[in-house]
């Protein structure tokens, strides 16, 4: 019997919710035979508000996870190390600068898995020592995992030796509770992700306030926590001067067998995000897993998850009208919002649940 590859995962793990840290536990969850996942939790940031962030608390922990990854490296003979580039926030990146150069000359083996798109625009912004820190921190990986085509820039751009896409998974649930041939007398229109301005929270607020003034009925639905506290108060002024505060559905942060439910009883989710790092994300993947037609923006992962005109409908991003005529076009049509529905529910089942998001980082993670 051939030894597992051990393996360092130095990364994120909810605390916060989010994307990467999500995936991340879904990769250390699962069972393995060719690889053994060891794990350094990065504790940066409790909350959404801190990601990216600088606090002196930070500094700490940032010597403390250089110190465990150093210890976990002898104590269980890792030779590969598997770590998350930040992304294009200058803040991190200069965490990852010390992380990696502090650390990554212990290992036989780099592999970077890039959930944050946008680490190759960030080199130009850098001043000459920046750069030179860049190098080293980043430069000729072993292999580069991207989330979706376009997303193969990064990687390329600091010369992994090899690049890789692996779409995000998520575990599926018995069809049985999927519900999709329930009925339903008021649509839900359902956006679910951090709510901030580039995530698209207020193209989809105001494609909703132009629906309900043509006539059409709809409840929508908000689920998320403020980026901050000051844009908490600019998304309830806005939600007020668009007078939807009467049908608009709102909550924090959801998760579990409470956000499965408003899942199940959406009709559409909409995500018209142009988040900077957007990479691919995973309420796309929920959204189809639950039967759910999808407006979307055609920008970084979304447009490798979304096949316009088949599962939903793909638009240009900050485009309100767009928005808003596609989701006018759904909810007058019962049939193609099913048939869109179904066909995104099977595309989920082909390519993006958990087990084939293991099952390729398996494969790619014992060839390093």
């Amino acid at each position: 019997m051939i030894k597992p590859l051990n393996i360092l995962v130095v990364a994120q793990t909810p605390p916060p919710v989010h994307g990467q840290a999500i995936m991340t536990q879904y990769l250390l969850d699962g069972e393995y035979e060719k690889i053994k996942l060891h794990h350094v939790r990065m504790a940066f940031s409790d909350s959404i508000e801190e990601v990216g962030a600088f606090r002196w608390k930070k500094i700490l922990h940032l010597l403390g996870t250089i110190l465990w990854v150093a210890y976990s490296r002898i104590l269980t003979g890792s030779r590969v190390l598997y770590y998350p580039p930040a992304g294009p926030k200058k803040n991190a990146f200069y965490r990852d600068v010390a992380i990696l150069i502090a650390t990554r000359w212990m290992f036989h083996k780099t592999v970077f898995h890039f959930y944050a798109a946008g680490v190759a625009d960030l080199y130009g912004e850098l001043p000459w020592w920046g750069k030179i820190l860049y190098r080293a921190a980043y430069g000729r990986a072993d292999s580069g995992l991207a989330l979706f085509q376009e997303g193969l820039r990064d990687p390329e751009f600091l010369g992994c030796a090899k690049s890789v896409v692996i779409p995000c998974g998520c575990p599926d649930l018995p069809p049985a509770d999927l519900g999709l041939e329930d009925p339903r007398t008021e649509p839900v229109v359902l956006f679910l992700a951090m709510l901030s301005d580039s995530k698209g929270v207020f193209v989809f607020l105001d494609a909703c306030a132009e629906l309900v003034r043509r006539g059409i009925a709809l409840r929508p639905v908000l689920v998320g926590w403020a980026e901050s506290a000051a844009f908490e108060r600019e998304l309830e002024a806005r939600v007020e001067e668009l007078n939807l505060k009467g049908i608009l559905e709102r909550h924090g942060k959801t998760v579990g067998e409470e956000k499965y439910a408003i899942y199940r009883r959406a009709s559409v989710f909409c995500f018209p995000t142009f988040y900077p790092s957007e990479g691919s994300p995973v309420v796309l993947l929920e959204a189809m897993q639950f039967g759910l037609p999808i407006v979307a923006t055609d920008w970084r992962g979304c447009s490798d998850i979304v096949v316009d005109g088949e599962t939903g409908f793909l638009v240009p991003i900050k485009n309100t009208a767009a928005v808003a005529e596609k989701l006018e076009t759904l909810l007058k049509d019962h049939r193609l919002l099913k048939k869109m529905g179904r066909a995104g529910r099977e595309r989920y089942q082909r390519l993006f649940t958990v087990e084939a998001f293991r099952c390729l980082m398996e494969k790619v993670l014992a060839s390093v």
